[in-house]
Order: structure tokens, then C-alpha cells, then sequence
């Protein structure tokens, strides 16, 4: 058996700097809980490297992740790859952080409020105002992350 877990928590300054994107940028998210880990191992979707995905808690998440922070469980998962997210400056971090919190929708009115918004196009409109100063910061992104894993290739 191996000793190393595919996800490890993340550090405190993870959590706060997902805490500052979402306090500024997400009001609507203020009450819903989001755990964030770190994926160890590299995570491909249709040929392309994964940096980060968010999904929402189902009943059995929600059950394991009850604790003293989120006495209900968590509402959302938010997996960040450990290897490219230490390879990020803070500008492409908050950027794929704002990205993941793009997904996560909170509609009060619904008996299960909380559900994921499918991508708009490639990106999110509200990443095209964001990120005008560098548009095409997730192209950067993908060749970063293909030399943080040209080795294992």
C-alpha cells in the first residue's frame, strides 16, 4: 500500500486567500462551506490538465465532512493540484481560484440550494472583465503545468 494519500489538506494561507476572492468577488457564497484540498497527482479531463475542479458536496460528503466548522458538512469541494498551484504566481492562483468560485451557485428558494453552474464557454463572462489585463492567462497556465509534469511523461 502506498503512504502517500492522493489529497492533502491545504495550508492556512490557501484557505485565506480563497476566503479574500470569495469575500470580494462572491457575496452570494457567504454562507455556504467549501473545502478546499490539495489533488497530489496529476488529474487530466479530455487530454487537458486539470488545475483545480470544484464539486458540490452530495449526501455522503456532507456526512463525512461533518465537523466543528461546518457542523451540516460541507457544501462544496474545492481540489486544487498541489504541484501547479506551487507553481503559480499569486496573480494565476487568485485567478483559478476566481475561476472555481465561478461554479459553486446558491439559490435560497431551492430545498438544496447549492449546485454547480456549467461553464459558460471555455471561461466565465465574469473571467473576461477579470482577467482583461491578461486574457489569455490560462494558455500560460497550460504550459506551466505540462512542465511541472514533462517528467512523468
Amino acid at each position: 500500500m502506498s503512504d502517500a494519500h492522493r489529497f492533502a489538506d491545504v495550508p492556512q494561507e490557501v484557505i485565506d486567500l480563497v476566503t479574500v476572492v470569495r469575500n470580494r468577488y462572491f457575496e452570494t457564497l457567504s454562507g455556504a462551506q467549501i473545502k478546499i484540498a490539495f489533488d497530489t497527482k496529476k488529474r487530466t479531463s479530455g487530454g487537458n490538465i486539470v488545475f483545480g475542479r470544484m464539486q458540490k458536496a452530495n449526501d455522503l460528503i456532507r456526512y463525512l465532512t461533518d465537523d466543528t466548522q461546518a457542523p451540516q458538512g460541507f457544501d462544496f469541494i474545492l481540489y486544487l493540484d498541489q504541484n501547479i498551484y506551487h507553481a503559480m504566481g499569486e496573480a494565476d492562483r487568485t485567478r483559478l481560484i476566481f475561476h472555481e468560485l465561478c461554479q459553486c451557485g446558491v439559490d435560497l428558494d431551492r430545498k438544496d440550494p447549492f449546485y454547480i453552474i456549467p461553464h459558460d464557454v471555455e471561461t466565465f463572462y465574469a473571467e473576461i472583465e477579470y482577467n482583461k489585463d491578461n486574457p489569455r492567462w490560462y494558455e500560460s497556465m497550460s504550459q506551466i503545468a505540462a512542465e511541472v509534469y514533462a517528467a512523468d511523461d
